[in-house]
């Protein structure tokens, strides 16, 4: 199964369009697209509304043209940075047969299967649609906005510890992952990267990923997990790998000025793996 791997494209129609360039070029089976696809809004009020308007000009006429002569199956998922309010568009693309949802859905991959989730550890952003304690013990930053959800209206303050601390945790979530998964034979798309890896490094140095992901790939030890979310890390680390156990990492990282991409080959996950770059 040979597939590209890309995440926070953030709206990008070139990189979009160069993704699906580089997937006809090499024939892949699939095409994963790990969160945060939709454009960032320039105002609160207006972020469903710029975003689906952007699935609707745009991303569906590319999954469209892509998919009258390419076979490629499409994987994608919404993060941090997309209203929660998307997710109808994505299932509709799907029940259209131009994409397949990913976000706690797990479906057929080659000789594998693959699983998506969206949710991130609390950060100091406003929007907090897919963002839920990391642990119970996580201590949430000091915002940098006021948090807020996200829905078709508009968006609605919300208080961290009433509404948001109700919706479990990330680490609560993964057991009943565990459960429903065999992770031997599962890829796992998390938006976010584990913690304390070569894949979730911000610019002062600081780790910020996921201790409950990465608890789970150290328990579950999957062949392959995916991320992105921590554009930067790439750059700080010097690498777009990692690994845990016997389990490869990746975060193939963003860049305004290029796609970032990854090519993979579920027969020789590390052995041709092949970085796409493309301005």
């Amino acid at each position: 199964m040979q597939f590209i791997f890309a995440t926070d494209l953030h709206g990008n129609e070139r990189a979009f369009r160069q993704l699906f360039d580089f997937a006809k070029e090499l024939n892949v089976d699939a095409v994963v697209i790990g969160g945060d696809i939709l454009p960032r809004p320039t105002t609160i009020n207006s972020f469903t509304l710029q975003q689906r308007e952007f699935i609707n000009r745009v991303l569906r006429p590319i999954l469209e043209d892509f998919k009258v002569r390419n076979r490629a199956e499409i994987y994608l998922m919404l993060g941090n940075d997309d209203t929660s309010g998307c997710a109808s568009d994505l299932q509709l693309l799907e029940q259209e047969g131009l994409s397949k949802y990913l976000h706690l859905k797990s479906h057929n991959f080659g000789d594998f299967f693959i699983y998506g989730y969206s949710f991130v550890p609390l950060t100091h952003f406003g929007i907090k649609d897919w963002e839920k304690f990391d642990n119970h013990n996580q201590v949430p930053p000091i915002p940098i906005s006021p948090p807020f959800f996200t829905d078709e209206e508009g968006v609605k303050l919300v208080d961290i510890n009433k509404d948001i601390r109700p919706r479990g945790t990330i680490e609560e979530d993964f057991k009943k992952i565990l459960s429903k998964t065999d992770p031997s034979r599962t890829i796992y798309v998390t938006h976010t990267p584990p913690y304390n890896t070569a894949l979730d490094i911000i610019y002062n140095g600081n780790h910020v990923g996921s201790k409950a992901i990465r608890k789970f790939i150290e328990t579950a030890q999957p062949p392959l997990t995916l991320h992105g979310h921590i554009h930067e890390s790439p750059s700080q680390s010097g690498k777009i790998l990692d690994k845990l156990g016997n389990t490869i990492s990746i975060n193939p990282g963003d860049s305004k000025e290029t796609l970032n991409a990854i090519f993979l080959d579920t027969r020789d996950i590390g052995g041709r793996m092949k970085k796409l770059s493309r301005y």
